[in-house]
């Protein structure tokens, strides 16, 4: 009875130990999966925050090709005399102007963007050098098309066809729209690495959780599943090892009982 205690300590002591590591190889299991889906998650919400960037900064590209559009309209409200559509279309330029130096200073320096009309949308300062170079080239040719525009409306507007700052506008524009096209190109490149940067994380994370997994499952069946069925086993053929004991018994008391020789005798001891 006394060794007894010692064993049932031992093997209580060893249930406890392999619980708690069966409990920390799920713990690690369960964290290492949730991980990986926060980090799925972020990848959907980076690929969409990417993807509304890169729509404001393709119809910034195409501001300079509105704008020069508008200029021309307001240099055929002044060469025929149609004031009103003269002052409108300035305004529009105007607007179309504002617009693009503001989106163009958000994209440098970082802050807030009108997007659809309704939406604010925050875009943090660039940081890559070959993208900042290329936004100062595109302020460089943005620059060169208002200036042109400035001198096509200080020009001779009576004859549009001779005034020869009415090609400069559209030239300086295709100008303007394809350095931003480049500048968009490079920003693309740059949500195209950040993006696979973190399908790699992905990847890694989801071979951590099938290393743990196997790792896990393989720890149950070594320590648990296969211990049990040993002891199961070992369980087993003893109780097949009883049963052929007693059964050797049975067979040693039936064959006493057939040996056994009864007689009977008087209160003096004598067979009668």
């Amino acid at each position: 009875m006394v060794g007894a205690i010692p064993r049932r300590c031992h093997s209580d002591t060893l249930k406890r130990s392999l619980m708690l590591r069966l409990g920390v190889l799920l713990g690690l299991f369960v964290l290492v999966f949730v991980v990986s889906y926060l980090v799925t998650d972020h990848a959907i919400e980076a690929k969409v925050y990417d993807s509304t960037v890169l729509n404001i900064a393709g119809k910034q590209r195409m501001l300079p090709e509105r704008y020069a559009r508008e200029i021309n309209q307001a240099l055929v409200g002044l060469a025929v005399a149609d004031w009103d559509l003269a002052i409108e279309q300035h305004k529009a330029a105007t607007a179309t102007a504002d617009q693009f130096e503001t989106n163009h200073r958000v994209f440098l320096d970082g802050g807030q963007v009108m997007f659809d009309g309704d939406t604010h949308v925050t875009i943090p300062r660039i940081t890559r050098d070959a993208i900042v170079r290329q936004q100062h080239e595109v302020e460089r040719q943005w620059k060169e098309l208002r200036r042109d525009a400035v001198k096509a409306l200080r020009s001779d507007v009576q004859s549009l066809h001779k005034n020869e700052w009415v090609a400069h506008i559209a030239q300086q524009a295709d100008v303007t729209v394809a350095a931003a096209g480049r500048a968009v190109a490079l920003m693309q490149e740059e949500s195209d690495r950040k993006l696979d940067r973190i399908h790699g994380l992905q990847v890694r994370m989801f071979a951590a959780v099938l290393t743990l997994f196997a790792f896990t499952m393989g720890f149950a069946y070594l320590r648990i599943v296969r211990p049990l069925a040993q002891s199961q086993q070992r369980l087993m053929e003893s109780e097949a090892g009883a049963r052929a004991t007693v059964a050797k018994l049975t067979a040693y008391r039936a064959a006493l009982d057939e040996q056994t020789i009864i007689a009977l005798t008087d209160p003096s001891g004598t067979i009668t």
